[in-house]
């Protein structure tokens, strides 16, 4: 029997999706990333909450603070990899981590992947 060759899919499916214009309105002078849109709807959102609580910061300015800010950050975070990862998933992890196991640090440690419970007494010095 002849050894198949195997190709992996891997590559081709991390490849980003471009968006050249939005909806026929407006048209863009080269691609944008489809994540670049993603990052930067979150972000306006998350943005404008924060700054409208700042309420000395008139209505025009904040609009345009959060539309100019979450244009950049979204830029940056489109091609950021941690871990080998995009930035999205790997703050979905630590958040998922942090509140299984880093808002219990003064019960359990974990090492080497293995969840161990702490058994120091109050008062003790380590």
């Amino acid at each position: 029997m002849k050894d198949k060759k195997l190709f992996s899919y891997k590559e081709a499916l991390e490849q980003p999706h471009w968006i050249r214009s939005i909806a026929k309105i407006y048209t863009f002078s080269s691609a944008v990333k489809f994540s670049r849109f993603v990052y930067f709807t979150i972000l306006a959102l998350v943005f404008f909450l924060l700054i409208r609580m700042m309420r000395f910061i008139p209505l025009n300015y904040n609009i345009m603070l959060t539309v100019f800010s979450s244009w950049v950050v979204a830029g940056i975070l489109e091609d950021l990899k941690v871990d080998g990862r995009p930035f999205a998933f790997y703050f979905k992890d630590y958040l998922v981590y942090y509140f299984t196991y880093g808002r219990k640090e003064r019960q359990i440690y974990i090492n080497k992947g293995k969840v161990y419970q702490r058994h120091d007494l109050e008062g003790e010095d380590n």
